[in-house]
This record gives structure tokens, C-alpha cells and sequence, in this order.
């Protein structure tokens, strides 16, 4: 350091000095800048630079000081004087020291601070990244509940097709339960039938179906058929079937419209309804209705016919007007021109066409039309089946003659 000359310049320069080193202080703070790059602060100065100037400070003031102790040697100044310049000095240099310290304590505050907004910083970081992966998960989220509104929305749609198949099937098994219900009465009135049946079967005596107590019966449901022509009057056979009308030959009434029907003496006008040559049948009607109460059923006619016993009924031609009878055994059941046909070995005689041939219980299985005869044939009579006159019947209803 250089000598100083006279007071005045040794009081301006401490005043310089003194100047300078606030000036440094100040350009010291002033130094210090805070720069922001991606939410880091960084700084200028750093702490070890001013303790650096603070050191260098005191090694100026006590080179000042070795000067000022020169100059008074040498200008033999007032100790006093000098004294108070410099406590004046050094109360200078404290103020600065304290600045210093202010500056210190501020620098480690600022430190703190930028330590806290960097970790906050790193935690807004954090955060962001957070959220993008929330985002993400969100945008995930949403294409899953899109697809799965897509797929709701189409099992919506089969639901609504099941439902429209539920309610056709709801209606059709309403009207399967109606159809059920109305067959189950029926089954339980078939039942009931059934059961009555098989109770009057149970009650009947064990030899109840016996061909001469059924004879009897159909004995009182056989007429004889009167036919007047040119020639004279010849007969037949009938039986009764019900609501007066009566079953004969084709070939017993042939083309007439009008037949008279005898029985005990009475007769009985009837008009003839319908006749089946192919068949050989006919039916007969009387004006007058006809007081019986039953009405003889239908057998059904199979193979297993055969060996039955059988009888036959109706008015054999010069033996009176009371009905005969003979018994005897289906010989065979065939088909002739389309027809089904009993044979029997039980006696046939003219005026007996039209009459019934009935099995053991009465049940009417054939009607007489024919036999053979020759010098050495015996026994062998024909009757259409009950099949057959069955068929003709209901023939008969749907042409709304009966």
C-alpha cells in the first residue's frame, strides 16, 4: 500500500477505502442472481466467496491500520484523534461485518428455499407424471366402458329377441295348456266312462255272453220285408238299428222307393233311403216310429272271427211270420270284389237276405245275403261284415240322408 501525504488525503482515503469496501459488500449482493431452468435455482455467489472478501477486508484494514500508525509517527497527530478516526473506522467495518452476516444468513435462507422449491419441484414433476398415468388409465377406462355400453347394448338386443320369443312360445304354450287342459277333461271323462263300463262288466255274471240268450234279443230286432209285384208277394229280412230305420238287401227291396215292414202282425209302412249294390245293402225307414228301446251294436270283424260262434235270425220264405233262428260258426272271413265277407255253415234259407248274423254277445257281425246251394252243397251262407256296414252307414250321415 502507498504512503499517504498530509491529513486531509489520509482522511479521504480511508473515507475511499471505507467507500470501497461497502461498495464491494454491495456489488456482493448484488452479484447474486437466481436463475430458473426447469424449476432449479442456481447462484452466483456462493457462501466461501464472501468469507473470502470478508478475510480480504480485514487484511486491508489492518494494512490501513500499519499505515495510519506510520503517518502519525511521522505527523505526531493526536493519538486521540486518531483513536476516534479509527474506532470510526472500525465501527464502519462492523456495520459491513454485519452486512456481511445479514448477507450470510440471508444466503443460507435463500439455500433452504431453493432447496425446498426444488424438491417441489421434483414433486410437481412427480405429480404431472401421476396424472399422465391417471390420464392414460382414464382414457383406458373410457374405451373399456365403451365397448362395454357396445356390448350391453347388444345383449339388449338379444334380450329384446328373447323376450319377443318368450312371448310367441308364452302364446303358443297358452294354447298347448288350453288344448291339454280340454284333453285331460276328455281323458278324465273317458275315465270315468270306463271305469262305469268296467263296473256293469263286473256285475254281468261270467257266462253272460251265450248265443241262445243273445238269439232271443235279436230275435225282437228282426222283421220281415214284404214286396208286392205282378207275380205275387215275396219277402226278406230286416233288423232294426235305431231311430226306425232298418237294415235289409239291396237285392231284397231292388228299385222300389215304399217296403212294407211286419212284425207280430203289425206292419209298418217304410221308405227306402239308400241302397249299395257293391255292397248288397240297404236302408229302410218306417212312417211310424218304431216303440223299441235298445238297439243291437256293431262287432268288429277280423281273422280272429274265425271258429266263432254265431247266429242268424229272420223269416225263411212258406214258414210263417215268426222269426227262426239257427246257430253255427264263421267259417272264414275273405275279400270278394272289394268287400269283406263272412262265411258260415249256419242254415240259410230263402226270405232270410237282410237278416242279421250275430256273435255270442249279440254284437251284430255280418248281414246275410246269400248261399249256395246244389245237390251236394250244405251249409255254406254268405254275410257282408259289419265293417262294411259300417262304412255304408256313415256314408249314408255325411250325405244328410239320416
Amino acid at each position: 500500500m502507498p504512503k499517504l501525504k498530509g491529513t486531509c488525503s489520509m482522511v479521504t482515503y480511508m473515507r475511499i477505502l471505507v467507500a470501497v469496501a461497502a461498495f464491494s459488500v454491495a456489488v456482493s449482493c448484488d452479484e447474486r442472481v437466481e436463475v430458473m431452468n426447469s424449476g432449479q435455482i442456481v447462484e452466483s455467489t456462493s457462501r466461501l466467496d464472501l468469507e473470502n472478501e470478508s478475510r480480504d477486508l480485514r487484511a486491508d484494514f489492518e494494512d490501513l491500520r500499519i499505515v495510519l500508525s506510520e503517518y502519525l509517527v511521522a505527523n505526531e497527530k493526536s493519538i486521540t484523534e486518531t483513536q476516534s478516526q479509527l474506532q470510526f473506522l472500525l465501527s464502519q467495518i462492523d456495520d459491513a461485518q454485519s452486512q456481511i452476516a445479514v448477507l450470510l444468513e440471508s444466503y443460507r435462507d435463500t439455500n433452504t428455499i431453493s432447496k425446498s422449491m426444488t424438491q417441489q419441484w421434483d414433486e410437481i414433476e412427480q405429480q404431472e407424471r401421476l396424472i399422465g398415468e391417471q390420464a392414460s388409465l382414464i382414457a383406458f377406462h373410457d374405451s373399456a366402458i365403451t365397448e362395454i355400453k357396445e356390448s350391453l347394448k347388444e345383449l339388449r338386443d338379444l334380450l329384446d329377441i328373447q323376450e319377443a320369443n318368450s312371448s310367441t312360445l308364452t302364446q303358443k304354450l297358452e294354447a298347448q295348456r288350453a288344448v291339454s287342459s280340454g284333453l285331460e277333461k276328455e281323458i278324465a271323462a273317458q275315465k270315468d266312462q270306463d271305469k262305469k263300463i268296467s263296473e256293469q262288466i263286473q256285475l254281468l255274471p261270467s257266462n253272460s255272453c251265450k248265443i241262445e240268450d243273445s238269439s232271443s234279443w235279436m230275435r225282437d230286432l228282426t222283421f220281415k220285408v214284404l214286396m208286392p209285384s205282378l207275380l205275387g208277394t215275396y219277402s226278406g229280412s230286416a233288423f232294426y238299428i235305431g231311430n226306425s230305420e232298418l237294415v235289409t238287401n239291396q237285392h231284397v227291396v231292388g228299385t222300389r222307393n215304399y217296403v212294407t215292414i211286419v212284425q207280430s202282425g203289425k206292419q209298418y209302412p217304410a221308405t227306402v233311403i239308400r241302397t249299395d249294390s257293391s255292397r248288397d245293402l240297404a236302408l229302410v225307414r218306417t212312417s211310424t216310429p218304431l216303440l223299441i228301446d235298445d238297439a243291437p251294436s256293431f262287432g268288429e270283424v277280423d281273422d280272429d272271427i274265425t271258429g266263432a260262434k254265431v247266429g242268424v235270425t229272420g223269416f225263411p220264405s212258406g214258414l210263417g211270420s215268426t222269426a227262426s233262428v239257427t246257430f253255427g260258426v264263421v267259417s272264414r272271413v275273405f275279400v270278394e270284389n272289394l268287400v269283406e265277407q263272412l262265411q258260415t255253415d249256419a242254415a240259410v234259407s230263402p226270405g232270410s237276405s237282410g237278416g242279421p248274423l250275430f256273435d255270442a254277445c249279440g254284437k251284430v257281425v255280418g248281414v246275410i245275403t246269400s248261399k249256395l246251394t246244389g245237390a251236394n252243397i250244405e251249409g255254406i251262407g254268405f254275410a257282408v261284415s259289419s265293417d262294411e256296414l259300417t262304412e255304408f252307414l256313415a256314408e249314408t250321415t255325411s250325405m244328410g240322408l239320416r
